[in-house]
């Protein structure tokens, strides 16, 4: 495991990621946790004392990273921007789960399931985590059953969450 004292920072623009709290991670240290990779991955270890899986390392560019610091990880830990840190790190190997709600329901309308299955297992990852991080279970079923009929009208994950704000406003 990787050693890393940092200090949590926060975008104050920079396009989709603006409003992120992060921590930085330095090429040298990102090599030590994956050598010589330069794409997206998955870490698990410990932020401070609290242990974490499947947070993402996200390139920068020149082989540096970041990883986000969701706002329930830094409510757990205490810390806000410009707190230090001490995380603990090394490549988190096991494969993302999907939600098994939202596959059994899929299940259930084969051509719906069908091209969910065809799309990138990133999107699939995308959709399932969107639908697990609902906090109700009116939320989450909402959800599936957007995520559902996006499938059968081979919508994108945009159009599907605008034509769901259409029926809510007529």
């Amino acid at each position: 495991m990787v050693t890393i004292k940092a200090i949590i920072k926060r975008y104050s623009r920079n396009g989709e990621k603006t409003g992120w709290s992060y921590v930085d991670i330095s090429a040298a240290q990102a090599n030590k946790i994956k050598a010589d990779y330069k794409r997206s991955y998955k870490v698990k270890g410990f932020i401070d004392e609290l242990a974490i899986s499947q947070i993402a390392m996200i390139p920068m560019g020149g082989g540096t990273f970041i990883i986000p610091i969701k706002a329930a990880i830094r409510k757990k830990i205490g810390k806000e921007e410009g707190d230090k840190v001490v995380l603990k790190l090394e490549e988190d190997l096991k494969e993302y789960q999907l939600d098994k709600e939202l596959v059994l329901c899929l299940k259930d309308e084969p051509i719906a399931y069908g091209k969910f299955k065809k799309l990138p297992k990133s999107y699939q990852n995308y959709y399932s985590k969107w639908v697990g991080s609902a906090k109700t279970p009116e939320t989450k079923s909402r959800r599936i059953g957007i995520v559902i009929n996006g499938m059968l009208n081979d919508q994108t994950m945009a159009e599907m969450l605008k034509a769901n704000r259409e029926l809510k406003i007529k």
